[in-house]
């Protein structure tokens, strides 16, 4: 569709028109100044005027600041607009007073984002070995077999460190999600034991949820005492892979598995530049046989960011925007560029 305005003209974005993203919010009374025409993709980027930037709401601000969009401009079809130009209605310097305004408002949103970001919890450990101290002194504890019994503490206080760590969850956070990603992605990759004793903290952990769940000291309790039973065939089966191993448990057991005591300092940095020497020979008779592959240029090195770009994704959906806008979903490959 060729539009009946060009470049530099003011447009008027017809009643009704929804904003992409923002459920329930219209672009009614919207004009601005015409950026960039993409008559292949039938879009085109505007400027936004004073009286619109005026009347932006909080929720569309904060889209802006979500998407690390440009809030001042705005993506619309052609379709969308008025077909002729309109005057304009606000002054360069009502323009500079409104963007400033904006713009405030724009960093102090963001900045409140930060603030969340910045948060954080703190690790309630005592919470955890209150816990442990009353479950180890019931009857419960005590009908659990010995090697259990011997790992339990360690057990617990992983699963919660890692899950703190990792998940950023006290134990009122936990969930049956948690035991999942922890036992399968954390524990048993970089424990450093064997497999059988991580059978044992599998075991333990059971039976830990168990209590909580009798004691009803946790909503989910029960949800994870049963996925902590469920998972554990997964995390002996990753337990005995060393293809799957962290580098640290990598390094750790082969230091057990060379008779190595893993608390003697000189010992354990004796044989870790004997690693790193072998590690070295290894490396130098690869680049030998292999020269270094050249790299491969970036498919949109020549795009720049302000570009208008269309991409599809693999649900066949096509979306047309800035390239800086969608550039990490390009990178990623959740979607392929179809036109620019």
């Amino acid at each position: 569709m060729k539009p009946l305005f060009k470049v530099g003209d003011y447009v008027r974005v017809k009643d009704g028109v929804e904003l992409e993203e923002l459920d329930d919010h219209f672009a009614d009374n919207w004009q601005g100044k015409v950026l960039e025409i993409d008559e292949e993709n039938d879009t085109v980027l505007i400027q936004l005027d004073a009286q619109t930037l005026d009347s932006l709401t909080d929720e569309y601000m904060r889209d802006s600041v979500e998407e690390e969009g440009d809030f001042e401009q705005y993506v619309f079809f052609i379709d969308n607009l008025e077909p002729n130009p309109v005057p304009r209605r606000d002054t360069d310097k009502l323009l500079k007073q409104a963007l400033a305004k904006a713009q405030e408002r724009y960093d102090e949103i963001e900045e409140e984002y930060e603030d969340d970001d910045d948060e954080e919890v703190d690790f309630d450990q005592e919470g955890v070995e209150e816990l442990l101290e009353q479950w180890m002194k019931t009857p419960h504890f005590s009908a659990l077999p010995k090697d259990v019994q011997d790992i339990a503490e360690f057990a617990i206080e992983t699963f919660a460190d890692y899950a703190y760590r990792y998940e950023d969850e006290n134990f009122q956070d936990w969930s049956k999600y948690t035991v999942y990603q922890i036992c399968i992605n954390i524990i048993s990759r970089k424990v450093s034991c064997p497999a059988q004793e991580i059978g044992w903290m599998a075991d333990a952990l059971v039976a830990f949820f168990d209590w909580m769940h009798l004691q009803k000291l946790h909503l989910d309790a029960k949800e994870m005492r049963d996925e902590a039973r469920k998972v554990k065939p997964s995390m002996l089966k990753i337990a005995a892979d060393p293809s799957q191993w962290d580098p640290a448990k990598s390094f750790l057991m082969g230091a057990i598995d060379a008779g190595i005591d893993t608390d003697d300092e000189v010992a354990m940095n004796r044989y870790l530049a004997q690693v790193q020497g072998q590690s070295l020979n290894r490396l130098s008779a690869q680049n030998a046989l292999n020269p270094k592959p050249v790299m491969k240029e970036s498919l949109y090195k020549n795009i720049s960011s302000n570009t208008m770009i269309t991409v599809r994704y693999e649900n066949g959906k096509q979306k047309t925007d800035k390239f800086k806008r969608l550039e990490k979903d390009l990178s990623s490959g959740k979607c392929k560029l179809v036109s620019r």
